[in-house]
């Protein structure tokens, strides 16, 4: 009697035990509230202004370690994302050995004097946002033995992060300038041109793209497929005149012609004017059916409504 309570308590405490790791489960991912995103439009510009600001780095002969410092003027999630971006693409160019400051306040954490440091308010928990307090932070560190190898600091100023004015992409804008400090010489030893991404104007082929790209990809298709599928009957006096010469070579230019404007109403209407490899394959797809459509639609007109 008792071995047999003993079970059924020990299956009902494992069902409940499961049944309350499968409920707090479900309960996290439905609940939990998940980071913005960059729209689209705002992530092309940010990937840009983050390689460009890497590319044009300047070197600097006495400094071989920085402290990185990516400041902005915001905490918004899309903001927090690109200072990240950034981070990583100067990280990738090995120009410099790159510390961040959770590097920093990850190596005082390993010691008793760099915990001493953080406790006693010597060692700043957030991470400075000037190149004079984090130069002032880096030697009070190297005076105590906790940070050894950074021997400059660069200041990344997120100048602009914007949507633009109406929050839809036309006047977005990146700006972002950089200053390379070195603690030996204490001074800046160089500075990045201020580089800037923007859409200024509706014109713009990332904004075109993007405002596109907003509307429903479903109507966007339908409507491709009507005008695709309507132009050997739109333009049938085209195809009356082209049959009747009997010619091959007219034929054939007709057929390009009808199949290479289907191909550019799917690239803007469909593809978005997409230029990855799946766009590619899209279009040798799209060339493909299409151009037996057209071959079939002319040779039907034709046949019967000559």
């Amino acid at each position: 009697m008792i071995l047999f309570i003993f079970d059924k308590m020990w299956k009902f405490a494992l069902s409940s035990l499961i049944l309350s790791v499968v409920v707090g489960t479900v309960v996290y991912f439905v609940t939990r509230e998940t980071p913005r995103k960059m729209t689209p439009l705002m992530h092309e510009l940010a990937v840009s202004a983050s390689r460009r600001v890497a590319q044009d780095l300047p070197r600097a002969r006495d400094v071989n370690g920085v402290l990185l410092i990516v400041a902005g003027r915001g905490q918004r999630d899309e903001e927090v994302q690109f200072r990240d971006m950034v981070t990583d693409q100067i990280t990738a160019t090995s120009k410099y050995r790159v510390r961040t400051w959770k590097d920093v306040t990850g190596q005082l954490e390993q010691s008793l004097l760099g915990r001493f440091l953080t406790e006693t308010g010597l060692a700043p928990g957030e991470a400075p946002t000037t190149i004079e307090r984090a130069d002032k932070v880096l030697r009070r560190l190297e005076a105590a033995n906790a940070v050894s190898d950074v021997d400059g600091v660069l200041l990344v100023d997120v100048v602009d992060f914007t949507e633009g004015p109406s929050q839809d992409g036309l006047g977005a804008r990146v700006e972002v300038e950089a200053k390379l400090w070195g603690m030996k010489a204490s001074k800046v030893l160089a500075e990045s041109g201020r580089v800037v991404e923007a859409v200024e104007s509706a014109l713009d082929l990332r904004y075109v793209r993007y405002s596109i790209s907003q509307t429903t990809l479903l109507g966007r298709f339908f409507l491709w497929f009507a005008l695709s599928a309507l132009l050997p009957w739109g333009g049938i006096g085209l195809v009356r005149l082209v049959v009747r010469k009997r010619r091959n070579d007219l034929n054939v230019a007709m057929l390009a012609l009808f199949t290479v404007l289907s191909l550019a109403l799917f690239w803007v209407l469909v593809l978005a004017l997409g230029t990855g490899g799946g766009s590619l394959v899209a279009l040798l797809l799209v060339a493909g059916v299409m151009g037996y459509y057209h071959y079939d639609a002319c040779d039907y007109i034709g046949r019967r409504l000559l």
